[in-house]
C-alpha cells in the first residue's frame, strides 16, 4: 500500500468486511518516509477459506490523532469448489 509516511513513525492497519465488520487491527506498524509503501500479506490458507467479498484496509498514522493515510480496497473471489 502507498501512501505519504512523513512525519509518521508507526501506523495502525484496519481490514473490515462487508458492513464495516472488523476483520483485524494491527496497531504501531513501524515506517519510513523513505520507503512509501506497507507490505501486507496473509497467509494463502486463511484466505482460500474466504467467502467472495470485498476487503477494505486503512491506514491511519499510530496515536490518538490517527491521521488517515489511505484507503485500499480487495475484491477477493473465493476459489470454485473443486467437488
Amino acid at each position: 500500500m502507498a501512501a505519504d509516511f512523513s512525519g509518521a513513525e508507526a501506523v495502525t492497519l484496519s481490514v473490515t468486511g462487508p458492513g464495516t465488520s472488523p476483520m483485524s487491527e494491527i496497531d504501531n506498524v513501524p515506517v519510513s518516509a523513505i520507503h512509501r509503501e506497507l507490505l501486507w500479506a496473509t497467509p494463502a490458507s486463511a484466505v482460500r477459506q474466504l467467502p467472495s467479498i470485498r476487503v477494505q484496509l486503512t491506514l491511519k498514522s499510530a496515536g490518538a490523532m490517527g491521521t488517515l493515510l489511505g484507503t485500499y480496497a480487495l475484491e477477493h473471489s473465493a476459489a470454485a469448489s473443486s467437488g
